[in-house]
């Protein structure tokens, strides 16, 4: 009987791991040396070790935008530059950038610059003190998630959005993917920023800050954020 037990589990640790090496995905990032990445730095793979020095340049500038708003960054996430489609491809990877909370973050070849580093960056400092629990109910809604990256990231594909609130029900990423398109995604992130921009201008980045600060020790986000657009 425990033979049968002993090979029954081998048989499931082979499937696993040929699934592991022939399905496209983020996990591969666990192991990127052998789907054909190189370590340019400490936690930073590359298809293109040649563009090292440049992939790391727009690596320093986007942790000095991001530390403008966080001050010295906390998080060291794995980094994943592809410069081609086809290491995109090996990955899953098939928008600018992706975010899988402090842990990793994927940029893509229309990716390669400042903004989106920046973008991903922000992410992986606003999830810091978020758990498993987080994914359904974050303590930072997906909106303003991905509306503060995108102000703190300069992002000029965004324009001003009269009526911003139709996002605001959008809370975890499930329902924010749900909300997104082809066709709708820059007009709800232009709302996503916009909300966070509009608090910035009136109050000052400092109120902001602060807001992340209070939410991380455990107050609450909805709470706080009515306090801010109805305070006079």
């Amino acid at each position: 009987m425990f033979r049968w037990i002993r090979i029954g589990l081998a048989v499931l640790l082979l499937s696993a791991t040929a699934a592991y090496a022939a399905l496209p995905g983020p996990h591969r990032a666990l192991t990127p040396l052998l789907f054909g990445l190189h370590k340019i730095a400490p936690n930073t793979y590359s298809d293109a070790p040649d563009k090292a020095p440049i992939h790391l340049a727009l690596m320093s500038a986007a942790r000095l935008q991001a530390a403008e708003f966080f001050g010295p960054l906390t998080t060291n996430p794995r980094h994943i530059f592809c410069t081609t489609t086809a290491c995109a491809e090996r990955f899953g990877l098939r928008t600018r950038g992706l975010n899988y909370g402090s842990r990793f973050n994927f940029i893509s070849p229309r990716g390669l610059n400042v903004s989106i580093i920046t973008h991903e960056l922000v992410h992986s400092e606003l999830h810091r003190t978020m758990g498993l629990r987080d994914i359904y109910n974050p303590k930072f809604p997906q909106w303003f998630d991905e509306g503060l990256a995108s102000y703190i990231s300069q992002d000029t594909r965004l324009s001003f959005v009269a009526k911003p609130n139709h996002i605001k029900n959008a809370r975890n990423l499930k329902e924010w993917r749900k909300l997104n398109s082809a066709e709708t995604w820059q007009q709800n992130y232009s709302a996503a920023w916009t909300l966070v921009k509009a608090v910035a201008d009136t109050d000052g980045i400092g109120v902001l800050q602060d807001l992340v600060r209070r939410v991380e020790n455990g107050e609450d986000f909805d709470v706080l954020w009515r306090a801010l657009e109805t305070q006079p």
